[in-house]
């Protein structure tokens, strides 16, 4: 009877071990093969206190056998987890230098940048901007659904760029004065409903042209106060000053603007870095804008800051002397996710969209190519990223 006892506890013991790698392997993958070098004591030391208990009962024994057994289903498991950890070691190896020669190109760059000492106060200054933005932040970086308990009254907007007026009803529990903005009215924090993330993607992209389209005026209006560039259509190394684009019609047609994220990219990206969770896909609306000097970014950034009309959700500052650029292949820029909050996005609801900003110096934008853009590919999907 004890030995019986006995081969049930280890079964119950190394199920329990077995769930315990299960969840070390999903939430912390890095610890995987600690999880499994403490799962394989588990199992010898329960292996050894219970073969005494096997030799008080029959060699035979039904129960005794399943425990023999039970075993050599740990010791299979334990070198299938050993195999697949191993394999993806070697991938992740063998993506690397897909990039390799990208990554030092990249580097080169940087610390062509950072040798000088005019650079160094620069980028200083540009942290320090960037640590204050930080600091402010209110609002988690998530797309969370709008408040229904917060209804506007009615008003009369005009499509930015285009002079078309649009009309859309609505209905306040207190008059608001009109004298004010209709933004300005609202507390941005309240209009989210945060118990309520987003629950699919269609939901990111119903609207998503339209926040894209104001996205790329803000874009524009930025860059025009701070010396701007944006990509042209003719080259991937020539680049636009909006300055001189903004009276030319004919300059502002080669001018390359970023597009609403492709749904099969936003899928990838859904299921590979965020565990299926769409309210943490913050890209779906993008755009970007080329600086030659970094003190023309920092200015850009502190514009940003003091929009009224924008809400800074998250910083990535990949231009951190401290960043390792290995995370991205040795690429370099800052990333903000913003919300627009104007009185035309709170009319369509559409202020709780989270887009995202990025700022490049234009050494680095020079540098990015299809091919480049192949081989991160090929190593973004080794890594399953």
């Amino acid at each position: 009877e004890y030995g019986v006892l006995g081969c049930a506890f280890t079964w119950v013991l190394a199920g329990v071990a077995k769930i315990v790698f299960a969840i070390t392997v999903l939430v912390f993958q890095r610890y995987a093969l600690m999880g499994m070098t403490m799962l394989t004591v588990v199992l010898l030391a329960v292996r050894s206190w219970d073969c005494e208990d096997c030799i008080q009962i029959d060699s035979f024994s039904p129960y005794c056998e399943t425990h023999h057994w039970l075993h050599w289903g740990d010791g299979s498991m334990l070198l299938a987890c050993l195999g697949v950890h191993f394999l993806r070691r070697r991938v992740l190896i063998t993506s690397g230098r897909l990039i390799q020669q990208d990554q030092e190109a990249y580097d080169d760059v940087w610390n062509r940048i950072v040798c000088t000492q005019e650079n160094k106060i620069n980028l200083q200054r540009l942290q320090e901007v960037l640590t204050r933005v930080v600091y402010r932040i209110r609002s988690p970086p998530r797309q969370y659904h709008l408040n229904e308990n917060i209804v506007l009254n009615e008003r009369t907007i005009v499509a930015p760029g285009t002079g078309s007026v649009w009309s859309r009803t609505a209905r306040m529990r207190s008059q608001m004065n009109q004298d004010l903005s209709l933004a300005s009215s609202v507390d941005t924090q309240e209009r989210l409903d945060i118990m309520r993330p987003v629950t699919h993607l269609k939901q990111l992209y119903a609207g998503a042209a339209i926040v894209q389209c104001m996205l790329r005026g803000k874009a524009q209006f930025w860059a025009l106060q701070t010396r701007g560039f944006f990509s042209s259509r003719e080259s991937n190394k020539d680049f636009i000053l909006w300055e001189d684009a903004v009276e030319n019609p004919r300059i502002r047609e080669k001018i390359k603007w970023a597009q609403v994220k492709s749904v099969s990219r936003a899928i990838q990206k859904q299921l590979r870095s965020y565990k299926g969770d769409p309210s943490r896909v913050l890209d779906i609306c993008r755009q970007s804008i080329v600086f030659e000097k970094i003190q023309d970014m920092c200015a850009c950034m502190r514009i940003i800051e003091l929009d009224n009309e924008i809400v800074i959700l998250r910083v990535k500052n990949r231009l951190d002397i401290n960043y390792d650029s290995q995370v991205s292949a040795g690429y370099r820029d800052v990333a903000i996710n913003i919300r627009i909050v104007s009185d035309n996005t709170v009319q369509m609801n559409l202020d709780n969209r989270v887009c995202e900003l990025q700022l490049i110096l234009r050494k680095f934008a020079e540098m990015k190519s299809d091919q480049g853009h192949k081989r991160y590919v090929e190593f973004r999907n080794a890594r399953a990223e």
